[in-house]
Order: C-alpha cells, then structure tokens, then sequence
C-alpha cells in the first residue's frame, strides 16, 4: 500500500495542532493541580461540596472525549466546547488545590492563595454553560435545529457571562473557603441583596445573570427531546446514549437532594463524569447500537432488584411472625426459607421481566424490512461477481467512507484498462494500489476530505485491506465475465 504525504499546512493539521495543545494544557493543569492536593492532603482544611480534586475527573472526563471528537469531527462544536469544558475544569482544581495548599498547607505564606480561591468561585458557570447550552443545543451532529435556536445560544452567552463576571466582583465572603473578594467592587449591582448561589449570598445582577443562563440550559434541554422525537435511526440510537446519561445524573441529583452525605456527592459526581463518555460513544458511533442492550438490562435488572428486596423484606415479616405465633420466639430459619424462596422464584421473575423489557424496547419483526434485507443480500452478491457494479460500488463506497471530495479508480491493463471518477476530482492526497497474489491490478486515489482534515495511518491501512479483498473479488469478477463469452 501506497499513500502520498499530506501537507502539514492543511486545515485539518492546524485543527489537529489546536486539540492538541488544548488536551496538553488540561492534563497539565490537572496534574499540577492533583500535586498541589497531595501535598496538603492532611491539612485541615474548611469543609466543601464534594470531595477534593474532582474537577480534575471532569477536565480529563470532557477534554479527553473533547480531543477524540474536534480531531475526528473538526466542524462539530461539540469536541471544542467539551475542549474547553477540560481547560476550565484543569483551571479550577489548579487553582484551589494551589488556594488550599498556599492557605492551609505545610508551607504558609504563600502568596496567591486568595486569587486561586476566587477563580474556583465563579468559573464554574462558563464550565456549566458549554456542558448544558452548547452540548445540549448542539449534540449529536453539530447542528442546531432550525434558525430561531441560536436565540437560546445567545441567551446563555450572556446569562453565563453575566453572572460570571458578577461572582467575580461582588464584595464580601466567597463559597470557597468563606474568604473575602480580593476583588470585590463596591456598587448598586454588586450589593448582596438576593438569594444564596451554592451557599453564598450575592448580588441580583449575579442571580439574574445565572437565571437567565438556566432558562438557556431548560430550553437546550428541550431542544434534545424535540431532536428524539423527530429522529430514525442512527440518530435516534445517537439520543438514547445522552438520554440514558441524563437519567443517571437526574436519580443521582434527586439522591442527593434527599441525602446530602459525602458518597451521594461523589455518586453524583461520576454520573456527570459519564455524560460526555456518553456523547463521545454517541458522535464517534463506537458500538452504537449496544445502547438498547444496556437500557434493557437496566429495567431487567433494576426491576428484578427491587421486586426481590420486597420480596425479601416482606417473608422475612411474615414467617418472623409465623414462628412466633408457633414456637413463641424468632427463628434463623425463617431467613433460611426466606432465601429458598427467593432462588425458586427469581428465573421466573427474571424471565417475566425480560419478555416485558423486549416488547417495550424491542421492534416486532417487520417483513418487508427482512425482505429488504434479503434483496440487499442478493443485491451485494451480484455486484461481486461484475466486474463493472464492482468498480462503481468501490469507489462510491470509498468517497462517501473517506468524506473525500472526489476519487479516483484506474484498473485493468492494456486496452482493459479502466479509468473512473468520482466527485470533485482534483490532486490526489492519499492512494492506495490494488494488488491480489502479487499482480499490480490497478490503484485508488483520493482527494482532500471535504472538512479538511488529514487522513490516517489507520483509515489507509483500512483502504489497503479493502483494496485487497476488491482486487480478488474483480479477478473473479472478470474470470466469470470469461467463461460467459462465447468462445471464452
């Protein structure tokens, strides 16, 4: 297999430089942030939400799915909000694990300590906004829905902007650590006359601004159910790998509005840690469909688990009673048979469960799609066996796989030889030579991507082993084409 250099100064090799400069500050940020935690780990510092160091999960979280999506998807604002999402998050720990160690650490006196407390105090919400109105509005294909959305995307632009910059300058006690502003301006807007954000009572110019920003993020929300209820296919299948992630996050957030307990936060946590693991598995299609599997053993399961506790609990009651009343004191056997039971009734239950899950979640056999399938079937079979279905279905399938603007398939020998096009042919960025048994068939080219980006050593090395399987398919092909002339 052959392939011609790209040019370093393409398009896509400066997307590809930009993510990576951004995934090298994320996890640089983190790392030093994670140091500054180790290090005064055991110093007594004032309690606060969560557990220490978990915005350096979410910067790895969503900067790692952010770098996958902007250097495979480039045009899809989604890798670069979460890009961003990873910077901040990296920011955020730097800072107040730094604010931590200057503050209460081993080594005190450190200057800065009050300014890396600050940042933690409201850069937050930007973190919050690219997640919500930004990922939402925009996930799964990079696209809003129609012309009136970028409306919502501008609200929470400001609705973020706003309250950010007016946590920053409110005077007065901070979240973090309970310390004063540093920079605190004195004004009508910034007087602490409203309500608490995350324990902290500031100015209505800043409660204004992150409503605003939550009527944003409720709409962009909304916009994901109007996405499912239009979708088909992949794109449905797309929703339900974010759907399922909000889910989590949704039970995990009511869980902690009933128990604020340190493991309901760190729960909570994780669940959100999921949410672009979620839509990184969605935009990059990687074992998409498994997402059915996953919703119906949950429900399976989750059902099964609940009904079996009950089940449980309530023989446990009954045959504690049942040996009181017969021997006048508790027995270890009612457990015993309780435990019995249970194992008798949980294959049928289970089996109950599952048959209800895949009539829900399952789609009846459809015949005219299994008979579509099987018309695809003999579809592929007699494009294999001629030669002239076969160069035409190759090259439609390489520039459509490619995304590449035109291509470009040259085969046979002699007065057999063949030359076909696809597309907006021009230079040829990537090629690779058909070969079968060691003869030279013929060779494809590809044009430039039509987003710009380069193409991969993975994605060439792909094409060479299709361009193998297609060179012996066509020596058939032709063999065939032989035998079916007369006097061949």
């Amino acid at each position: 297999m052959t392939a011609t250099t790209v040019s370093l100064t393409r398009p896509g090799f400066a997307y590809r430089r930009v993510a990576f400069a951004a995934a090298i500050a994320f996890v640089a940020l983190t790392v030093v942030g994670w140091t500054f935690l180790a290090l005064s780990f055991s110093a007594p510092i004032p309690s606060a939400w969560g557990f220490r160091g978990f915005a350096g999960i979410f910067g790895l979280s969503f900067g790692w799915i952010g770098y996958l999506v902007a250097t495979r998807h480039p045009r899809n604002p989604i890798g670069w909000c979460f890009l961003a999402a990873g910077v901040i998050s990296g920011i955020q720990v730097a800072a107040v694990e730094y604010a931590s160690y200057a503050l209460y650490g081993p080594v005190r006196g450190l200057g800065g300590g009050e300014v890396g407390a600050w940042i933690n105090d409201w850069i937050w919400v930007s973190l919050v906004g690219l997640v919500t109105v930004a990922g939402f509005l925009y996930f799964p294909d990079g696209h809003l829905l129609s012309a009136r959305w970028p409306t919502v995307l501008w609200l929470g632009t400001t609705g973020v902007v706003v309250g950010s910059v007016f946590l920053a300058i409110t005077p007065g006690p901070m979240q973090t650590f309970g310390l004063n502003n540093p920079f605190g301006i004195e004004s009508p807007l910034t007087a602490q006359t409203a309500g608490s954000v995350g324990g902290r009572t500031t100015s209505a110019a800043a409660v204004a601004g992150l409503f605003v920003f939550g009527l944003a993020a409720f709409l962009a929300a909304a916009s994901q159910l109007i996405r499912f209820r239009r979708s088909t296919g992949d794109t449905r299948q797309q929703l339900k790998w974010f759907a399922a992630s909000a889910v989590i996050v949704a039970l995990s957030l009511t869980t902690s509005f009933l128990n604020d307990s340190r493991a309901v936060q760190a729960v909570l946590i994780v669940s959100l840690s999921l949410v672009p693991v979620a839509m990184g598995i969605a935009i990059l299609r990687y074992r998409l469909y498994e997402i059915d599997t996953l919703i119906n053993r949950a429900i399976v399961y989750g059902a099964l688990t609940a009904i079996l506790a009950g089940i449980y609990s309530a023989s446990i009651g009954l045959f504690q009673r049942l040996f009181v009343a017969v021997v006048g004191e508790k027995s270890d056997a009612a457990i015993v048979i309780t435990t019995l039971i249970l194992a008798t009734a949980f294959t049928p239950v289970k089996s109950w469960l599952q048959t209800a899950a895949d009539q829900r979640f399952k789609a009846p056999a459809d015949a005219r799609k299994q008979l579509a399938s099987f018309r695809e079937s003999l579809r592929l079979v007699s494009e294999a066996v001629d030669g002239t279905a076969l160069r035409h279905r190759f090259l439609d399938e390489a520039t459509t796989a490619f995304r590449a603007r035109g291509a470009r398939l040259v085969i046979g020998r002699g007065q057999h030889q063949r030359e076909e096009r696809r597309g907006e042919w021009s230079a040829a960025t990537a090629a690779c030579d058909l070969v079968d048994d060691g003869v030279a068939l013929g060779r494809i080219e590809l044009c430039a991507r039509r987003d710009g980006s380069s193409y991969t050593k993975d994605e060439l090395a792909e094409l060479g082993k299709t361009a193998a399987v297609v060179a012996r398919a066509y020596v058939i092909a032709e063999r065939l084409a032989l035998t079916r002339t007369p006097g061949g």
